[in-house]
C-alpha cells in the first residue's frame, strides 16, 4: 500500500497495511466526570508524546462506521515525526481519551481487533459523585429535560433498555441520549471493566482511582507514564482541566438512593480489584 494511502481507506477492523500514521499506543477509556481531560493533558504534555487531532476522537463508539482510514488521520504522519524526534534522540507515543469508551459495550472488541497491542487506561471516580457530575452537566446543558436528578434517575432504566434494544438490532446504531442519560449505567465499573479484561487480560489495563489523581496528580501521573514505559517529565504542569460547574446536589436522599443501587457493584469491583477501590459505603 502507498505510504499515504491510509488516508483514502474505506471501512475496515484493522489497521490499515502500510499506514504512514502513527498508531496509537494507549487509550484513555474513561470513565466519564473522573479527569480524563486532566490525564490526558498531563500525558501528551510529556515530551516523547505526539498529539492527535483531539484529545476524545470517539471512533470506536459513535464514528466506527466511517472505517479505519477516518480514524488513522487523527494520528500525525509517522515519518517527519521519526525525523523531527530521531534528530532530538526521542522516541514518539500518541493516543487519545474518549471516555465514552469504557461504557460502550462493542467497544473492547473492537479495540482488540484495530489495535491489539494498545495500552488502556481506566479512571475510576465514586459513582455516586460521578452520576451527580454527570447529571449537573446534563442539566445545564439542556441534554435532559427532567426537572431533578430524582426525575432522571425514575427515567433512566426504561431509557436506557430502548437504546438496549436499538444496540442489540443494529450494531451501528448512535444516540446522544445513550450516553447522556446512563447516570447509574456509566458507574457500574465491574461489568464494564470484565469486558475489557476478556478481550486484553487484566495486565493491560491501568485502573486508577480519580479521587488520587485530584489529590495528588503528579503520582498518578507517573504511575500512568510508567504503565507506558516512560519516565515522568518533570516540565509537565498539574493544572485542573473541566472543572465541574451546573445545578447543586445537595440532597441528601438523592446520595443515599444511589448508595444502595451501587453497593453491590461497588462490592463487586472490590472483589475484582481489592480493597483500594472502595469508597467507604
Amino acid at each position: 500500500m502507498p505510504a499515504l494511502a491510509c488516508e483514502a481507506a474505506g471501512v475496515g477492523l484493522t489497521w490499515p497495511e502500510g499506514c504512514a500514521r502513527l498508531r496509537p499506543r494507549f487509550l484513555i477509556i474513561g470513565a466519564h466526570k473522573c479527569g480524563t481531560t486532566s490525564l490526558h493533558h498531563y500525558l501528551v504534555k510529556h515530551r516523547h508524546m505526539v498529539q492527535a487531532t483531539r484529545k476524545e476522537i470517539h471512533f470506536f463508539d459513535r464514528h466506527y462506521n466511517r472505517g479505519a482510514g477516518w480514524y488513522t488521520q487523527h494520528f500525525p504522519k509517522a515519518f517527519p515525526v521519526a525525523v523531527l524526534r530521531g534528530a532530538m534522540g526521542r522516541k514518539s507515543i500518541a493516543g487519545e481519551a474518549t471516555p465514552s469508551y469504557l461504557y460502550h459495550p462493542l467497544v473492547p472488541a473492537r479495540v482488540g481487533t484495530m489495535l491489539p497491542d494498545v495500552k488502556l487506561i481506566a479512571l475510576l471516580r465514586d459513582p455516586v459523585e460521578r452520576a451527580i457530575s454527570h447529571w449537573r452537566v446534563a442539566h445545564r446543558k439542556g441534554w435532559d429535560d427532567a426537572p431533578d436528578i430524582d426525575t432522571a434517575l425514575d427515567r433512566e432504566a426504561v431509557r436506557m433498555a430502548a437504546h438496549a434494544g436499538r444496540l442489540a438490532a443494529d450494531e451501528q446504531y448512535v444516540d446522544d441520549g445513550y450516553f447522556r442519560h446512563a447516570y447509574m449505567a456509566r458507574g457500574r465499573y465491574a461489568e464494564q471493566l470484565t469486558r475489557w479484561f476478556d478481550v486484553f487480560g487484566r495486565e493491560r489495563v491501568l485502573v486508577l482511582k480519580a479521587e488520587r489523581l485530584f489529590e495528588n496528580p503528579a503520582a498518578v501521573y507517573g504511575e500512568a507514564c510508567s504503565f507506558l514505559g516512560l519516565a515522568a517529565d518533570g516540565r509537565v504542569g498539574f493544572d485542573v482541566h473541566n472543572i465541574g460547574s451546573g445545578k447543586q446536589v445537595d440532597d441528601d436522599g438523592v446520595r443515599r438512593r444511589l448508595r444502595e443501587y451501587f453497593a453491590p457493584h461497588n462490592a463487586a469491583l472490590r472483589t475484582m480489584l481489592g480493597d483500594g477501590f472502595d469508597w467507604g459505603y
